[in-house]
């Protein structure tokens, strides 16, 4: 399972500790992969640095759960372009999806969410993320070469960011 979260769900994955979002990019990282890219890291690391956003959260905050993220997603080199989207700023989703062969498209946005689905990548608005909970729960059981869940290391990269029912 490849997921792309959209900006919005990012930011509120941040800001909000015990948000659908959060719990939505938890789950993400547990059973399957975040994808990430260039122009999707540069839109996200953009709005952080707005004055607007840095109300609830520090500098520090915001250059740790970027710095998770990168370690912790799977970058995907982008080489197609689309214009699908009434809103070509978002694009740049369906193009990493297209690009990294994503499964799921997790954004609030009505844009994006219109085109569901597109080209066979499911769009999920937030209240539907809970269904990845239920897809590939396989990937649970796998295991690294330690013994250790495959997700082990995720859960321990981002427990900063978890609430700590969820870890």
């Amino acid at each position: 399972m490849g997921c792309i979260f959209d900006t919005n769900v990012l930011v509120s994955a941040l800001h909000l500790p015990d948000s659908k979002p959060r719990h939505a990019l938890y789950v993400a990282l547990r059973e399957g992969k975040v994808l990430i890219s260039f122009a999707t890291l540069a839109e996200l690391n953009e709005v952080l640095s707005r004055k607007r956003f840095r109300r609830d959260v520090d500098e520090e905050d915001v250059r740790s759960f970027l710095a998770a993220l990168t370690r912790e997603a799977e970058w995907v080199d982008v080489e197609i372009r689309i214009q699908a989207c009434r809103d070509p700023k978002d694009d740049k989703f369906l193009e990493l999806a297209v690009s990294g062969q994503g499964t799921h498209i997790v954004t609030g946005d009505t844009d994006l969410l219109a085109l569901n689905p597109f080209q066979g990548i499911e769009l999920l608005p937030l209240i539907s993320s809970w269904k990845l909970e239920n897809r590939n729960s396989q990937a649970l059981a796998k295991r690294d070469g330690r013994g250790k869940p495959r997700h082990y290391r995720c859960l321990k990269m981002w427990a900063i960011f978890l609430p700590a029912s969820s870890v």
